[in-house]
């Protein structure tokens, strides 16, 4: 991140409707590409799994988190809006706002740890995905 005025903005932004969409930018790059000199390494971390905690802990509520990871992006695209029905395919996320845990290696569910939280406590978590007749449990 930049400076403290910089994340405020941002989260203005998203509070004020400025900023649409949030996006994970989820880039899990093999360790050959991120363990070199800073000026050639490749952009990006792994985000997908840090996403609602950070989300969280910077002050957004669930409903614009929910808007901003899910209904928008899906708005943006054209992309159909996720139902909730009987008949209709499922996709969807269990989450605790107010869970606490700490995002360690071993609780890390990419294939990459490129991430500068590890190792840091967190306040969010996602419990539980189901998307295209998959289930995928983050916690055990």
């Amino acid at each position: 991140m930049r400076t403290r005025k910089d994340v405020d903005a941002l989260i203005a932004g998203l509070k004020d409707g400025t900023i649409d969409a949030i996006v994970s930018q989820h880039t899990p790059h093999e360790i050959e590409f991120k363990d070199v000199e800073f000026e050639v390494a490749e952009f990006g971390i792994v985000g997908f799994q840090t996403a609602f905690s950070l989300a969280i802990q910077a002050g957004l509520t669930v409903e614009l988190i929910v808007q901003k990871l899910a209904v928008n992006p899906r708005r943006i695209l054209d992309a159909e809006t996720a139902t909730i029905a009987v008949d209709q395919k499922a996709n969807l996320v269990v989450f605790d706002k107010d869970a606490e845990w700490t995002y360690t290696k071993e609780s890390n569910r990419s294939k990459s740890s490129n991430s500068p939280y590890l190792g840091q406590n967190l306040k969010g978590q996602i419990l539980l995905t189901f998307n295209n007749n998959q289930l995928f449990k983050t916690k055990a």
